[in-house]
């Protein structure tokens, strides 16, 4: 009982009927994202011979636009993690103020928010990988058939990309939820 594990475990429970939809939504964009960047890659660059030479001209446009959606797609993703969790925030404030109230401790409060904003970034990521083992091993073998190189590559930095913008997104939401949450403490 030494951390808020119980709180944030019960600020979750709370919201998971509530976001439940905004994450099984965020989940399916950030793995539809996942998969059409990495054909739009593997379509597009993925075609382009040694010699520099393009093998597949005709798949290029259809590349492009799976890269085109697929950013857009994990930035609406991510976008919407943010929101639904800045508007947790702004509910959770009575719930906040009445724990700096009985003298928590700022440091475990702002774990607790990081905790608790981490639980609703990686879930929907960690399912949606899930989801994109099937959707990569397709677009891995349509990769395969139609001669694109380096397709691990590509996937690799697909996913490191991917990471990357929602450890980003993350970041700026612990910043901004500390900031709605806990007022008094933000300038110590």
């Amino acid at each position: 009982l030494s951390s808020l594990r119980f709180f944030v475990i019960r600020q979750v429970e709370s919201r998971v009927s509530s976001s439940s939809n905004a994450m099984a939504c965020t989940c399916v964009l950030i793995a539809v994202a996942t998969c059409m960047m990495v054909a739009g890659l593997a379509f597009s660059v993925g075609m382009r011979g040694p010699t520099g030479i393009d093998n597949a001209t005709a798949l290029e446009p259809i590349g492009y636009v799976g890269i085109f959606y697929g950013v857009t797609f994990l930035v609406a993703a991510a976008a919407v993690l943010a929101l639904q969790q800045l508007a947790d925030a702004v509910d959770s404030a009575g719930r906040f103020a009445l724990l700096a109230d009985l003298g928590c401790d700022p440091r475990m409060m702002r774990g607790a928010i990081r905790t608790q904003v981490g639980v609703y970034f990686a879930a929907p990521f960690a399912f949606a990988m899930v989801h994109d083992c099937f959707g990569l091993a397709l677009v891995g073998f349509l990769a395969l058939v139609l001669g694109s190189s380096s397709y691990m590559v590509i996937v690799a930095a697909v996913i490191g990309g991917t990471v990357v913008l929602l450890g980003i997104y993350y970041l700026l939401t612990c910043l901004e939820c500390q900031r709605v949450l806990l007022p008094k403490m933000a300038a110590a």
